[in-house]
């Protein structure tokens, strides 16, 4: 276990980020504050369209990016029956994936050297 927590706290320091079992989320928030690139691809939908050419499944973004606030407020609100409908959001429907899955396919092997020590 103090080999994981080594690895947690290197990542805390190296990164800024903590490792969680929503990490995934706390790294795109990091990316979103501090890479203009990355928000940039966000704003424009370019992000999303990525995920869905690299992972050939249909991408939903709500136009709503914080959900628990409204399902709490249905509930605290004794789940009336005249409540509005969320902002229906965009798809993001795969396209031709092959440059990025290439590209990905050529960065996982890099980390993979890596973390072997090979690299």
């Amino acid at each position: 276990m103090d080999a994981m927590s080594n690895r947690a706290e290197d990542l805390h320091q190296s990164t800024g980020l903590f490792l969680s079992a929503h990490y995934g989320a706390s790294k795109l928030s990091w990316c979103l504050e501090n890479s203009s690139v990355i928000k940039e691809a966000w704003e424009t939908g370019r992000l999303c369209q990525r995920l869905a050419d690299l992972s050939s499944i249909r991408v939903h973004r709500p136009a709503e990016s914080e959900a628990t606030s409204r399902g709490t407020s249905f509930l605290l609100s004794g789940m009336p029956e005249a409540w509005p409908d969320p902002e229906p959001g965009t798809w993001f429907r795969p396209g031709d994936g092959t440059a990025i899955s290439e590209r990905y396919d050529r960065w996982l092997e890099e980390m993979e050297k890596n973390v072997r020590g090979e690299g």
